[in-house]
């Protein structure tokens, strides 16, 4: 290219140069387009950390461990749409954001398992990602989100003992 690229929207771009014959390595960069997600735009609007034990169904369909059923949902409380690319939620596990706008009062999720997830829950869920096999803690556990300049979004310790609702240690509910 000989000029530049206009970008409209945030978007990921990976590119590669070309001298002498020899192709560079990939480099990637992310280009954000709008308001970043904040500490006044993005709140954990749910989280299911000890689900109800598989059903038979569940069960037979290949999902029998529990602990496959988590998530956490998130909201755009702001009144613009927000950029997520490179949030960050830790120590509960890691897990980074790619790039993806949500709009004022939409709804995201990470989950540890897509599939089981889509079969308890139904499909049609607007999900970032999968935390894999690593998963929150039944006791209780930290969790930090962390915007893209490093500031703290939300940071806390949920539990399974009031003033935590108690139901949702193995119960079926989420809080």
């Amino acid at each position: 290219y000989s000029g530049a690229i206009a970008i409209s929207e945030s978007t990921s771009v990976i590119a590669r140069s070309r001298s002498g014959g020899e192709w560079s390595g990939p480099l990637q960069g992310s280009f954000i387009i709008g308001e970043p997600a904040a500490a006044g735009n993005f709140v954990i609007t749910e989280i299911m950390y000890h689900p109800s034990p598989a059903t038979a169904g569940e069960i037979g369909a290949g999902f029998s461990d529990e602990e496959a059923f988590e998530y956490l949902e998130f909201m755009n409380v702001g009144s613009n749409p927000i950029e997520l690319a490179d949030v960050v939620v830790s120590e509960a596990f890691d897990f980074t954001f790619g790039v993806q706008e949500l709009a004022p009062g939409e709804r995201i999720l990470l989950v540890r398992d897509q599939a089981a997830f889509e079969f308890r829950f139904g499909a049609g869920h607007l999900i970032a990602g999968e935390y894999g096999i690593q998963k929150l803690g039944n006791g209780g556990e930290r969790i930090v989100v962390k915007a893209a300049d490093g500031s703290v979004i939300q940071d806390f310790t949920y539990g399974d003992k009031a003033p935590w609702p108690t139901a949702a240690d193995g119960g079926g509910s989420s809080i």
